[in-house]
């Protein structure tokens, strides 16, 4: 039962016990201090909040904020367990920007990380909370479209991507334009499809540049 001394609170915790021959009731009791418990009970919970706030900052890039390559890797595992036996199916973009050599060469690395977290921004607003976006390094950001079910919502995501991402960057009376190459794959088999979608981000870097291409066979969802 509670009870206060001292000014504290605490609990009694007691046991009664009964001699046998006189029947006499005896009680025991222990005093528990239960500020200390809920003090105790408090570091816990605030030692245990500090190291989740760890862990989920280890899976960020520090200058964008996406996920970076650890983070994608255990959130992409993740979703496509979650999404094995549901309807639709996951697309995977693979994103490189266009003269960001240039734009490091030229107009420097500040404009550079500019142009980097912009992208990231980008990212994040185009696409749904349950999407994943993160940076693999460098100019390359990879996400997953979770749970498409129709072939043109992909068109639709690529080309809106495309538009977003066409950007003059300008200093010192210098301009430089970037732009995005996005290689496409679908499917839940994580390495198989990021091979795919890589192969078909060649394929747009080599013919044109600023633009998308699903890999070669996934015309339909």
């Amino acid at each position: 039962m509670p009870v206060q001394y001292g000014g504290k609170r605490g609990w009694i915790r007691s046991r009664t016990i009964i001699n046998g021959k006189e029947k006499n009731k005896k009680i025991i009791g222990v005093l528990e201090n239960y500020d200390e418990q809920k003090e105790k009970e408090a570091e816990i919970e605030h030692h245990l909040k500090n190291i989740n706030k760890i862990q989920k900052a280890s899976q960020r890039d520090f200058l964008t904020g996406v996920y970076n390559r650890e983070g994608l890797i255990q959130n992409i595992e993740k979703a496509l367990k979650e999404d094995k036996n549901k309807q639709g199916v996951d697309a995977f973009f693979i994103l490189d920007l266009d003269h960001f050599k240039e734009i490091n060469d030229f107009l420097g690395h500040g404009t550079g990380d500019q142009v980097l977290q912009n992208t990231a921004k980008i990212l994040d607003q185009c696409f749904r909370k349950e999407d994943i976006v993160g940076r693999l390094g460098g100019d390359e950001f990879v996400l997953l479209i979770r749970r498409i079910d129709r072939i043109e919502a992909v068109h639709r995501m690529a080309k809106k991507l495309n538009e977003s991402l066409c950007n003059t960057y300008e200093k010192d009376g210098q301009r430089i334009q970037i732009s995005a190459s996005i290689g496409i794959a679908l499917g839940q088999a994580e390495t198989e499809s990021f091979e795919k979608a890589d192969e078909a981000l060649y394929e747009v870097k080599r013919e044109q540049k600023n633009g998308y291409k699903i890999y070669e066979g996934q015309s339909r969802v």
